[in-house]
């Protein structure tokens, strides 16, 4: 947690029905059952085998997307970003918008609490959009372009955090 009493927003959301993420975690564990063979062990023991495939499937995503946030904040911070990475090609699109749509990086990677409510967690970016809105921006790291309803959860969250603060943005954006 961020500080004492305060419980960040993911832990929150964990507890909360995720149905983008449970839907594709669900799929990889149908994906890893009809790839995992059935070598006679007990149905259990294949049970978990497959279990621990889609876990291992999950646990490679999130490092990915991890190591995909990192280097988005790293341009966030100093405007650089390696291009011969191997996952450029999946940061390109949202640099593409973000060249587009942004005047000007205000905040990244910054940390906002809602102390009434006592809830907190790290924003992704707070900037002023080229029609001189300010905005926070969640970043979403997929595959494909797909949203997801419970998307604007967090940084909603995020925005009302920022209000209590005095901080009021015009716009929440998940890109």
């Amino acid at each position: 947690d961020l500080l004492p009493n305060v419980t960040g927003i993911t832990r929150i959301w964990s507890a909360i029905e995720d149905s983008g993420l449970q839907k594709w975690k669900r799929v990889q564990l149908i994906l890893a059952a009809a790839t995992t063979p059935h070598n006679g062990e007990s149905d259990e023991a294949w049970a978990e085998r497959v279990e621990l495939a889609a876990n291992d499937i999950a646990a490679k995503a999130m490092a990915i997307g991890t190591r995909r946030h990192d280097l988005l904040h790293q341009f966030h911070k100093d405007s650089y970003i390696d291009t011969t990475s191997e996952d450029y090609p999946f940061l390109e699109p949202y640099l593409d918008w973000l060249k587009q749509n942004v005047s000007k990086i205000e905040q990244a990677e910054y940390i906002t609490i809602h102390k009434e409510m006592g809830y907190g967690g790290t924003v992704d970016m707070r900037c002023i959009l080229q029609d001189g809105r300010s905005a926070l921006l969640d970043v979403k790291n997929r595959k494909n372009a797909k949203t997801y309803p419970e998307d604007a959860m967090q940084p909603v969250a995020y925005s009302q955090a920022e209000r209590s603060q005095g901080n009021g943005v015009d716009a929440v954006l998940s890109v």
